[in-house]
């Protein structure tokens, strides 16, 4: 079953409402059970912001998003980074986390988002 879209009307859209479906899918996959002894927590937020980015992209593409709502999810990304880097739980910063939906919303497929992964940044 397909994930339902959130609309405008709720704030964070899809950024961090995606946040348990992406987290499900990377484990669905193996990324996520795996990930967490080998990538930090950052790489693995910013893997699922760029694959928030390519659902949005295929959503947009079904004609189910209004209009604004990629600009509001990209400025949700800038909204949600952080600096912590000396935390562990680091979810990257507000550039990263902007850079990677849009790549995955420019990408449009899955693929795309791999570097988030194994890339050095």
């Amino acid at each position: 079953m397909a994930p339902r879209p959130i609309r405008r009307a709720t704030s964070r859209w899809p950024t961090s409402s995606r946040t348990s479906t992406r987290t499900s899918l990377q484990n669905e996959i193996g990324i996520f059970s795996t990930a967490g002894s080998i990538y930090p927590v950052y790489k693995i937020e910013l893997h699922a912001d760029c694959w928030a980015g390519v659902w949005a992209k295929s959503a947009e593409d079904e004609g189910i998003l209004d209009p604004g709502d990629i600009t509001e999810a990209s400025q949700t990304t800038l909204d949600l980074g952080d600096y912590a880097f000396d935390n562990p739980q680091h979810h990257g910063t507000p550039e990263q986390r902007n850079q990677a939906f849009l790549e995955g919303y420019d990408g449009g497929d899955e693929g795309s988002c791999d570097g988030w992964l194994n890339d050095t940044y």
